[in-house]
Order: structure tokens, then sequence, then C-alpha cells
């Protein structure tokens, strides 16, 4: 039956509301109507009810700066991967995300083939390019051999091999950085900052920053660097690798204290080996391993991506205060208004898209609903 019932739920409805016995009634992948009491329903027709028993219900996550999972490098997928890719991230709450490409001898064709792709699982909304113009020397574990000076030409071969690119990650204190930037505000493509060792003066114009903390230089006293930046610009977004690995408790508290709680977006920045057991494997040239929920270069011990998935990161927040109101805007409804979904995606809503997650107490995923069907973790 098309009509479900969640009833007896703890419902997270958006940044400001929850109701600790709530009912959600969904009609196949559209939310028919919001119950703030599951003992006050009236509902014409039939449906199923599923008694969920107090548990959490919130808007699945959107995940918006991921490179791969299950043994895949989205650098190197074919739509069909990328589609089954798509079903085991329903697996982990993650029910919208956009592809993170970084540049490598395939990126032009990699950018054709996903063009046309669509998924039928977790929803495949666009494309984030981290690179290629970013400062080498806070290249992170991205390949240098592929870091460029802009170049025109290479700009305008990658923008009309796909029109889904909705972000670029770059570094502004590069030389020509600012034709870079025009370019991509006429095409209403996201500026983020990155990789890069920018200060204040070299920045003109962007509209968030890549990873906080991560590959660029740190919280400065005497420079404005781009952490500083965010925490003094109130009206920019930032994603934040909340994994407890990329950034510890004690820096996740500090963002959560000083930056906006409608202006934070987790992401994972999950490669390959996320989803996967322990192992070694080939990441951007380079030889890494995978221990438990550490991913690291053999050659020098540095991080090379995430192995987690924005599940494992809201507990991270939970840990250091955050109520679940501000999860539901950190792991889906900012993200959301980032790119302008925000009418049909990121909030328990009426005609809003019905794709949501149910965590027990301990915010471990009990199951995803989306697409009008059930997915258990």
């Amino acid at each position: 039956m098309a009509r479900i019932l969640f009833s007896h739920a703890h419902l997270t409805v958006d940044g400001n509301r929850e109701y600790e016995d709530g009912a959600l009634l969904v009609n196949d992948e559209i939310i028919e109507d919001v119950f703030y009491h599951s003992s006050q329903l009236i509902i014409n027709g039939d449906y199923d009810e599923i008694n969920l028993e107090g548990k959490i219900v919130m808007p699945g996550f959107f995940d918006s700066h991921i490179h791969g999972c299950f043994s895949k490098s989205f650098n190197v997928i074919s739509k069909d991967e990328l589609n089954e890719v798509s079903y085991k991230l329903l697996k982990k709450g993650t029910t919208s995300f956009l592809v993170t490409l970084t540049n490598n001898q395939n990126l032009i064709n990699e950018l054709k083939a996903l063009a046309t792709a669509n998924t039928d699982g977790s929803r495949f909304l666009g494309i984030h390019l981290e690179g290629p113009f970013i400062n080498s020397k806070y290249k992170g574990s991205i390949d240098e051999e592929y870091i460029k000076d802009y170049d025109e030409e290479l700009l305008n071969s990658i923008l009309s091999s796909s029109a889904k690119i909705k972000q670029m990650t770059l570094a502004p204190e590069n030389k020509n950085s600012s034709l870079l930037i025009d370019k991509l505000k006429n095409e209403n493509i996201k500026v983020m900052l990155g990789h890069s060792g920018a200060r204040q003066e070299d920045v003109n114009y962007y509209d968030g920053f890549t990873h906080l903390f991560n590959a660029s230089k740190g919280l400065h006293h005497r420079e404005t660097t781009l952490v500083n930046m965010a925490f003094n610009n109130t009206d920019k977004y930032v994603e934040v690798i909340a994994d407890g690995v990329h950034l510890n408790l004690s820096i996740l508290k500090l963002i959560y204290k000083n930056i906006r709680r409608d202006r934070i977006m987790l992401v994972s920045d999950a490669i390959m080996l996320a989803g996967e057991d322990d192992n070694e494997f080939i990441f951007e040239n380079n030889k890494c391993i995978k221990k438990g929920n550490k991913c690291y270069r053999l050659v020098d011990n540095k991080l090379c991506g995430s192995v987690s998935f924005v599940i494992d990161e809201i507990k991270n927040m939970h840990n250091v205060n955050v109520p679940l109101t501000d999860i539901l805007l950190m792991t889906s409804l900012n993200a959301y208004r980032f790119y302008n979904l925000d009418k049909r995606f990121g909030t328990l809503s009426k005609g809003k898209y019905s794709d949501i997650v149910v965590l027990n107490n301990d915010l471990d995923l009990v199951f995803t609903y989306a697409r009008g069907k059930i997915i258990n973790a």
C-alpha cells in the first residue's frame, strides 16, 4: 500500500520544532500529512500503520561532498555502478548526494558520463569539483600532477562536459582566480574556498568553505585565514567533516558555538573504502590503508579522505550537545537551502519528498524510507 502512517514517533520536523509523540503520513514518495500527536489523528481512506514506539524521525541526510564508497571511486564510476551505490547509500541514511570529483586523466569522460546519469536509490543531485584550480601547497591527498593553474580552455572543457556541476572548490590566491570565479558565478556554480593558504585580502567573492580546518591554513592570531573568515562571516556556508578524525570533539564544539547553526553542513568526504573492511588500496596514486575509522597514506601517515558516512557523524555532534533540531539543519536542510532545493527537501512538511531516516535513541539508523520503500540499515 502506498500510504503508510508512521505513528508514535519523535518527529524532528525542522530547525525549530520536534514532537515527541507525533505521526507522519506518507503517500509513496510524498509527505501527505504531519500530526503533532499520535492520539489526535483524522485520516480518510486506507493506510498501513507502523508504530515506531518513540523512535526518532527526521529528513534523510544530504551528503554534498563524497568521493566514493563501497569500493567504488566516483572518479571512474559508470552510470550503472553509480546507481548500485545509490541503493547502498540509503542503508546509511543518505537520501541525496553530490558526486565529488578530483581532476585526473579521466575527468572529462567522467563528467560526460555523469551528465546523463540518474539514480533510483539515493538521489544524485549534481557534481562537486574539488579542484583542479587549488594550491598545491595545501593539496592534502589530491594528486599534485592534476593540480592546475587557471586555464580558460580547460575550464571551458570542464563546464561544457556536464550541466550537473553545482560547485567547485578553488584557491582564491592563485593567479587569475578572479577570472575563474567570474566564470563560475555566471554559470551559477557555487564557489567554495579550500585547499588554500588564502588570507582575507586574497578573497573577493565566495559562497562557502570546503571541509573547514582541513587542507588550509588554520586559525591564526595575526592573519585572517579562511578559518578566521569562516568564524567571522556569518552568512557563508561551512562544510564540516565531523568524523572525530579530521576534526576532534573540541573543535566540533568550537565550531558549533561560533558558527551559525543554519550555516553548518556535515559532509562525509568519504572515499572508496567507506563501508568496506580494513584494507590497503590506491587513492590519488598513493598507497593508502584503512584501519577502523581512519584512512591514511602509507608513505607519510597523512589522512587521505574519510571512511565515515553522515550517519556516523551525528553522534559526535550530539556528544558536543547539539540538539536534534540543529542536527537536522546540519545534515539536511542547510545543504538543500544552499543549492536552492529546499522547496521539496529538508523538513517534514506536507508536499515534500518523504525521504526520511528513523533512528533509535542511541542515534543508530534503524531504517530509511525513500522512493516509497523501507530500506533497513
